[in-house]
């Protein structure tokens, strides 16, 4: 989770294919701005406040679900939608 003190977000990746975006409405209200659609996975979010981009990472795994397939691994660039 990482929290965009600038625009007042909440971002959450949920590792089944998409990240929860939450607006801070007032110090008690949250709304949800958006349901980002990711690849299927990717857990491991990092923030870049200046641009307002996150990026995720992961790979595709084999049939076992738990093995990661080899040269697979990759990172992910998303700009989410931003309340102004």
């Amino acid at each position: 989770m990482v929290y965009e003190k600038e625009l007042k977000l909440i971002m959450t990746s949920n590792g089944e294919g998409n990240v929860t975006i939450i607006h801070q409405d007032s110090p008690d209200k949250y709304s949800i701005v958006q349901t980002l659609t990711t690849k299927p996975g990717l857990k491991t979010m990092v923030h870049r406040g200046t641009t307002h981009r996150i990026y995720l990472s992961g790979a595709d795994y084999l049939a076992d679900g738990k093995t990661p397939a080899p040269g697979t691994f990759g990172v992910y660039v998303y700009e989410p939608q931003t309340r102004q």
